[in-house]
């Protein structure tokens, strides 16, 4: 059985066995969103930078094509190499709770229809849209962000615990931007929490279901 089969095996055996586990996160994503919805835009507005270089920075690398798919594309290479299991493991669960973070947050957001705040119309939810513009919520960069780095973190936290600082600057960047409220990060994260412990979950029933260390295990 290759390693992304045992993967998907392992992740609907998780999904199934903490279903309490992902009710708590719906509250929580539920509530914080309630609470946080009278007051987006005044926070959102204190968010908000004047020199927004630094910011920008952020959001470039920050996006899932770019620079986490840099690192987990590095870090698969360096466990290729090396042959170590472990690495090898915690590329691919990034990598699947990223992607699989992100589908869903554009998903979500399409259907969704929230417009961001720099289009300066009236909040409401618009429904079904393509355009980009309409797509607030929730934070595909902060779902994409706090996927790959929770997913690294449970795998390799000398490596995950330092991306967790980056997630949280990237989904500040996307208010300081102008581009999300805070419900739509509050959402994100909370989004991109799910996936990363699916497939970091997942990751570490793996590690004793694949080759000793030494062999690289097929993908």
């Amino acid at each position: 059985m290759t390693l992304l089969r045992e993967m998907f095996r392992q992740a609907r055996a998780v999904f199934r066995q903490r279903w309490w586990l992902w009710l708590i996160f719906l509250a929580l994503l539920g509530v914080g969103v309630s609470a946080l919805l009278n007051k987006d835009a005044d926070w959102q507005h204190r968010c908000v930078v004047a020199d927004n270089r630094f910011a920008s920075a952020l959001t470039y690398w920050g996006d899932f094509p770019r620079g986490w798919l840099i690192l987990i594309a590095v870090l698969g290479l360096i466990g290729w190499r090396t042959g170590k299991r472990r690495i090898q493991i915690a590329a691919l669960a990034a990598l699947l709770a990223g992607s699989c973070g992100g589908i869903e947050a554009h998903t979500f957001s399409s259907l969704i229809g929230r417009p961001r705040p720099s289009v300066e119309v009236p909040d409401r939810l618009h429904g079904f849209t393509i355009d980009r513009a309409y797509k607030s919520f929730p934070s595909g960069h902060t779902t994409c962000a706090f996927a790959v780095a929770i997913a690294l973190a449970l795998t390799l936290p000398s490596l995950g615990i330092p991306a967790i600082l980056v997630a949280a600057l990237v989904a500040w960047s996307r208010m300081a931007l102008n581009a999300h409220y805070p419900s739509d990060v509050w959402a994100g994260f909370w989004l991109g929490m799910f996936n990363a412990l699916v497939f970091g979950l997942a990751a570490r029933r793996c590690s004793v279901n694949v080759p000793s260390a030494g062999t690289t295990v097929k993908v």
